[in-house]
């Protein structure tokens, strides 16, 4: 066995399965964004290789509205929220209430005074804005963006079907908007076939 950011590991198997981009050192194993990693551990614990996974699949979301003219124009944030890359040719999966101010009711399409910008660090230096809107759900809070960008490593999608009550759950995004972004916490499935009333 190895230790693995203090969880003792009983079984790994890696297999790089995407490009893998830049590595992280965890407790001596070297883990890529894109390995496919299957770990068998003592502890409910696995945060630190979720986000050693995963971290370059989450995205920060930023809606912003431009106004004014030509010479005096200004860009004024609206809303901002987390994403994951759906798959390598751009397509990202956010909340619906993310973008829903940039959205036009009527055609079903982005307003053109609106940007929606992707962020792809924390440093917020890589990013793009060039977007269409594939489609979007209001009641299950879904939207679909298309961004004009290449080569970025999809999340792994599981199959809701085979979750189990008790299982451990990593949440990785933006809580409370692109400051926080990449923040990490942890939980377990309290429950499943649930429907939920919003107002």
């Amino acid at each position: 066995s190895q230790i693995f950011s203090d969880v003792t590991i009983i079984q790994q198997n890696s297999t790089i399965t995407g490009t893998p981009g830049t590595s992280t050192d965890i407790g001596g194993t070297t883990v890529n964004p894109g390995d496919n990693v299957n770990i068998t551990v003592e502890s409910d614990s696995i945060a630190a290789a979720v986000y050693a996974k995963v971290v370059n699949s989450v995205v920060g979301i930023e809606v912003t509205k431009v106004e004014g003219g030509k010479w005096n124009q200004t860009e004024t944030t609206y809303s901002q929220g987390s994403g994951i890359v759906y798959s390598s040719d751009g397509t990202i999966v956010t909340n619906y209430h993310v973008i829903e101010a940039a959205v036009n009711k009527n055609t079903g399409k982005l307003n053109s005074s609106f940007n929606i910008y992707a962020y792809f660090d924390t440093k917020l230096t890589q990013f793009t804005k060039d977007v269409t809107l594939v489609g979007y759900d209001v009641a299950s809070d879904i939207a679909v963006l298309k961004f004009n960008i290449k080569g970025v490593q999809p999340i792994t999608v599981a199959n809701s079907n085979e979750i189990t009550i008790g299982e451990p759950v990593v949440a990785i995004g933006c809580p409370g908007g692109l400051d926080f972004m990449n923040s990490v916490s942890e939980g377990i499935v309290s429950g499943t076939n649930r429907a939920i009333a919003v107002s």
